[in-house]
């Protein structure tokens, strides 16, 4: 992997310390290097006007000893300069009567070869020397010169362990200068990106999108803030829209169920009485001709009865049916609370469904051990409801030429099951953890649209306040259970 790539994916207090430290370091070097030019500057012009001032002092004392040319006297002189330990080298030179000057004493008196045999016409610094010309003079008369040399190693060793004891003193600030920094930062950018990161996480997880990111300032992150809960928003807008979207679509399978259920009864009915209008045409023949017979009219009064019964109960079914079917479209079009028998509510929306199944080789059985009295929202229980079953028979049987499902209505305690399972061909294991998430569908461009178990899980959670769980084995089923309150409140509905 390279470096650029393994930078990016760091955290941001990582990035924030991989910048100011290298800035910081960058920082301290150079002002370290300055503080040491300067301070070596400083102290070698010091050290170099010292030199001269001591050479002064020097020529002036030798002044007697080179006018009377006494070279003892002149080496003791020089040798005084043992007291000054940074002095590496005197050289003394002055004239014999009229000639030339000469190198008269040096120090060390050893050094005689180190001196130049001719006094030099400038004196400079070389290397780590300080070196000086000064004239020797009686009355203003110059009778000699002295040169002396100073070695500046020392100095430059006392400078660099100032220096470094000034680098470290500086980086220690410096460092507290970076940690106080990368803290601040830390507060002032990370620390707001992580709440946000982390509330990301809790929505995400619980799915629950009426919570909203804290706000903290009015600057990038809070624009930021402010972007991610419009988007929430948006999404929430959005969710009301897809219910919206699959509340008219099961009031539209709600019709054509209407429509295919009555069609039975009615048709019998209408087939009855077409029946026995015609027998009756013929008995008004028959007793006009005068031809009826007191056998025929027995029996004709007895298909009367008979028919009249089928009519009866056959259309007492249709009214059952159309009832049912009116209070789930009621449900499925309105929001708010009432008490209802769970058990029979959820055979009237399976009736609903039931010519799905009728046109397919697949059963749906309802199986409510006994009544299961709820305070709750039936519209989204009708959804909820309808959704699984019809994800069941879209889903679990591709491929198969028969199958079941099975709705098991009963109660917990306080609590209302609804559990919905077939025996298909089951949910991958990659597949479980997101069949919640909206658009997940593993039937794209074949008209899954990945909506349908997004909007179970946020009926459940959100409208009934209850949870739903799946259980599911590649070919032996998938189950989902459903488990709400049986009483919410007024104040309780999402």
């Amino acid at each position: 992997m390279s470096a650029g790539p393994q930078l990016r994916d760091r955290p941001l207090g990582w990035k924030l310390a991989a910048i100011v430290v290298p800035v910081g370091a960058l920082g301290l070097l150079l002002v370290s290097a300055a503080y040491f030019g300067y301070e070596w500057a400083t102290a070698r012009r010091a050290l170099r006007e010292e030199t001269g001032a001591l050479a002064s002092v020097v020529a002036a004392n030798t002044a007697a000893a080179v006018s009377f040319s006494d070279l003892d006297n002149a080496q003791n002189t020089l040798d005084n300069l043992a007291a000054v330990p940074s002095v590496s080298l005197a050289c003394l030179y002055g004239r014999v009567l009229e000639g030339a000057e000469r190198l008269l004493a040096s120090y060390p008196a050893a050094a005689m070869k180190s001196c130049p045999a001719q006094v030099p016409e400038t004196s400079e610094g070389a290397g780590d020397a300080a070196e000086v010309v000064r004239e020797v003079a009686v009355r203003g008369e110059a009778i000699g010169h002295l040169l002396l040399r100073r070695d500046l190693s020392g100095l430059r060793e006392r400078i660099t362990l100032q220096s470094l004891l000034g680098a470290g003193a500086f980086a220690a600030v410096m460092a507290l200068l970076a940690v106080t920094l990368i803290v601040s930062l830390q507060r002032a950018i990370i620390e707001p990106v992580l709440q946000l990161a982390r509330k990301a996480g809790q929505i995400r997880t619980s799915r629950n999108y009426n919570l909203r990111a804290d706000k903290q300032a009015e600057d990038e992150i809070g624009a930021l803030v402010d972007a991610f809960n419009a988007m929430l928003d948006e999404i929430q807008a959005a969710q009301r829209q897809l219910v919206e979207s699959e509340k008219m679509a099961s009031l539209g399978a709600l019709v054509a169920g209407v429509a295919h259920e009555v069609n039975t009864p009615m048709g019998i009915a209408v087939t009855a009485a077409s029946h026995l209008a015609d027998e009756l045409a013929q008995l008004r023949e028959r007793h006009a001709a005068g031809s009826l017979t007191r056998a025929e009219f027995d029996r004709f009064v007895e298909h009367c009865a008979e028919t009249v019964t089928l009519v009866q109960t056959h259309l007492a079914r249709g009214v059952e049916i159309i009832s049912g079917f009116k209070q789930v479209a009621v449900d499925q079009s309105a929001d708010y609370l009432r008490e209802f028998d769970l058990g029979a509510y959820a055979r009237d929306v399976a009736q609903s469904l039931s010519p799905r199944f009728k046109r397919s080789p697949y059963q749906l059985e309802v199986l409510t051990p006994g009544p299961v009295p709820v305070r709750s929202q039936p519209g989204a229980i009708s959804q909820v409801v309808s959704n699984l079953v019809m994800n069941a028979l879209t889903h679990a049987f591709e491929g198969r030429t028969q199958g079941r499902v099975m709705l098991h209505v009963h109660s917990q305690g306080e609590e209302a099951w609804l559990d919905v399972a077939d025996d298909g061909r089951g949910i991958p294991e990659s597949d479980q953890p997101r069949i919640f998430e909206p658009f997940f569908t593993t039937r794209r461009g074949q008209g899954g649209s990945g909506l349908g178990l997004h909007i179970v899980y946020n009926l459940v959670t959100q409208t009934l306040r209850g949870r739903i769980d799946v259980e599911s084995t590649p070919g032996r089923g998938t189950r989902f259970l459903v488990r709400f309150p049986r009483y919410l409140k007024d104040g309780a509905r999402g």
